[in-house]
């Protein structure tokens, strides 16, 4: 063996002898690494514990059981927070690392404090902490997910942590943190939505990208702005953002819906076959039909990937399942194009006729059609006016037909009409264009729909 061999395996036998015993499974493996704790830290480890050996229970009772009065359980769960290690509670226990389902439980018990008294202890445990500790700031990141508000985001933002010599890189579990924490508080706090607007203007890639991926995990109509300025500012994070938006679905202001939807046909001629098929979905998702020729154009594309975004586009506007070929969509939006210039003009007309039978006439030719949506529907949303309840109803039910966001506003306020029949129509109306769940109280699907 060579002396530099030599020296390399003496000191391989010297870092074993001294390391820490490895982990084990519950089942067996090696002794405990740490005596049982006692008291709050013991109170926490039996819960934590109990929780990982029933997977499927609910996390109220541990999260419970967790946070009681007893003094010093706050400090207690903060060190188990920060130093990512289950307490044992036995002489046998095994070492565990706090898992993400533990640690949810000790979030939710956390929250389950006093928020100045957690808040506090936080503050004392951030200021303390020695110089790059990014054990502390990565529980602060998680805790402030749990507990804080709207202005709480920046400070996240600030306190993830970043990469040893690389001030715009986070960490993995700082990205994760972060992006949880966003997350959580948007759920949470509705100013938060504008909040996180401001950030991805203002923060750096890595942190933008994390707040990019919290606004879009779920369908929101709160989310599109927030996701059109960041494609705008961060570049990178363009195709990030497109795909993000046909997962949340369109904003209740049709303005920003447009005016991504624009933005992305100005994408289209230098992007990527990848980012051109996004973009194609995300148009067809949420363009009202003004960029159909746009989507045929597509299904010349020399990539067949891209081909099948166009034509999948095409499909979602239209509502018809015509083959790949141009010939049978070009057919189409000509037909669209001569109702527009010849049919419309006469029955917007007749929507202002006095006798209700020509209303309703004019009404049903309205009904189905798929290009210009938006301007179609500010000619159909006069009639919701009318003191007729069948022609309220039927314009409701042209409007959802139309999916347009313009007729959002004025049909919100039928969700409270005298008759059952016209409010039913308009929940019905309002649910298919926004795409949301609403309630059935006229206050709660109003707030619902952002219109407060």
């Amino acid at each position: 063996m060579q002396p530099q061999q030599s020296i390399l395996a003496i000191l391989s036998l010297l870092a074993l002898a001294t390391s820490p015993v490895p982990a084990r499974a519950e089942s067996g493996g090696a002794p405990p690494t740490h005596a049982p704790a006692v008291g709050p830290a013991a109170t926490i480890g039996a819960a934590l514990r109990a929780a990982r050996r029933a997977p499927d229970a609910p996390v109220r009772p541990f999260a419970e059981r967790i946070a009681g009065a007893a003094p010093g359980l706050l400090e207690a769960a903060l060190d188990v927070l920060i130093e990512e290690r289950v307490p044992a509670v036995e002489p046998d226990d095994a070492f565990q690392i706090l898992s993400g389902p533990q640690r949810a439980i000790l979030l939710s018990a956390l929250a389950r404090w006093p928020r100045a008294e957690v808040r506090a202890s936080l503050a004392a445990r951030l200021e303390s902490a020695a110089e790059g500790d990014a054990r502390v700031s990565l529980a602060a990141v998680r805790l402030l997910g749990a507990v804080g508000g709207a202005a709480d985001l920046q400070r996240i933002v600030a306190l993830a942590p970043r990469k040893p010599g690389e001030p715009e890189a986070l960490t993995r579990p700082a990205r994760e943190a972060l992006r949880e924490a966003t997350a959580a508080i948007l759920a949470r706090d509705p100013r938060a939505w504008e909040r996180a607007g401001d950030i991805v203007r203002t923060a750096d890639r890595a942190a933008a990208k994390c707040v990019v991926e919290a606004v879009a995990v779920d369908r929101d109509p709160r989310a599109l702005r927030v996701l059109a300025e960041a494609a705008r500012v961060q570049r990178d994070l363009a195709p990030l953002c497109v795909a993000g938006a046909q997962r949340v679905g369109p904003s209740m202001d049709a303005d920003v819906v447009l005016g991504f939807v624009e933005w992305m046909t100005g994408e289209l001629a230098l992007a990527r076959p990848e980012y051109r098929r996004s973009l194609y979905q995300a148009i067809g998702t949420l363009d009202d039909g003004s960029h159909a020729e746009l989507l045929i154009d597509g299904l010349a594309d020399e990539d067949q990937g891209v081909r099948e975004s166009a034509l999948w586009g095409l499909r979602k506007i239209s509502g018809y399942g015509f083959s790949a070929t141009p010939d049978p969509w070009i057919a189409w939006l000509a037909q669209e194009l001569r109702w527009n210039e010849v049919e419309r003009p006469r029955l917007r007309t007749q929507l202002a006729a006095r006798e209700p039978e020509r209303v309703a006439a004019a009404l049903r030719g309205y009904a189905g059609r798929r290009v210009w949506r938006e301007s179609l529907a500010e000619d159909v949303a006069i009639v919701l006016e009318r003191s007729e309840p069948a022609l309220q109803l039927l314009a409701c039910e042209v409007l959802e037909s139309l999916r347009a966001l313009s007729a959002v506003r004025p049909m919100a306020a039928l969700l409270s009409a005298p008759e059952e029949g016209v409010r039913d129509a308009a929940w019905r109306a309002l649910g298919t264009i926004s795409g949301l769940d609403l309630p059935r109280d006229p206050e709660a699907a109003i707030e619902r729909l952002l219109l407060l």
